[in-house]
């Protein structure tokens, strides 16, 4: 799916849901027959439904290729600390942090049936959007801190901030800003590479991050 249409899809998901709950009193003051309002209001649900799947198909993609780019640019920069001595900089520092930045052994099948339950079979107006905006949100800082680390090292790299603001404006909003969360997961993705230098430079004492720190939670 394309930017734009994870965009849309979000915001048609938000607002057919507030269409739905506000149809049935408007409908009622406003005289029309019963069969009507039913009509009205189906079809926002269905509307809300259709793309209520669509977002929980979009953060299972997105997050999935997001992991797999993530675990292979982690092994990269794993082997370049482990090629350093025990007692350098570089080796001393990134590997405290490596073992911040590894992830725990987590399942697609898991990710696949927990959304499936709380995301498309509960489709509870803002308890269904915050099962996608954790799986989105998790993966989204997982690479920010990996991007961060290398900044630090001076391997390239560069400040992220965080999108907490954008999590909570996502459930509140019942998924407005989806598309933008899964947008700006895929932009960090796809900027994350790790290339190491010819010539290792390493920390200077002079360094600011120089034999400690780790990246934020």
């Amino acid at each position: 799916m394309n930017k734009v249409a994870t965009i849309l899809v979000g915001i048609a998901h938000s607002v057919s849901g507030l269409l739905a709950l506000l149809s049935i009193p408007f409908s009622v003051l406003g005289g029309l027959s019963l069969g009507k309002v039913s009509s009205i209001v189906g079809l926002f649900l269905a509307v809300y439904f259709i793309t209520g799947i669509a977002m929980v198909y979009e953060t299972y993609v997105t997050v999935s290729e997001a992991s797999s780019l993530y675990s292979s640019t982690l092994e990269k920069f794993r082997s370049y600390v482990e090629s350093h001595p025990v007692n350098s900089p570089v080796y001393l520092y990134g590997y405290q942090n490596l073992r911040v930045l590894t992830p725990p052994k987590d399942s697609q099948v898991k990710m696949f049936l927990l959304l499936l339950l709380f995301s498309v079979i509960n489709q509870i107006p803002f308890l269904n959007v915050i099962p996608l905006t954790y799986y989105l949100g998790r993966e989204y800082n997982r690479i920010r801190n990996l991007m961060l680390l290398q900044n630090q090292l001076g391997l390239g790299g560069k400040y992220v901030p965080d999108q907490v603001g954008m999590e909570i404006l996502t459930i509140i909003t019942n998924g407005f800003t989806f598309g933008f969360m899964v947008n700006r997961l895929n932009s960090l993705s796809q900027a994350l590479v790790f290339s190491p230098p010819p010539q290792d430079q390493g920390l200077s004492p002079g360094s600011p991050f120089y034999g400690g720190g780790a990246p934020s939670p």
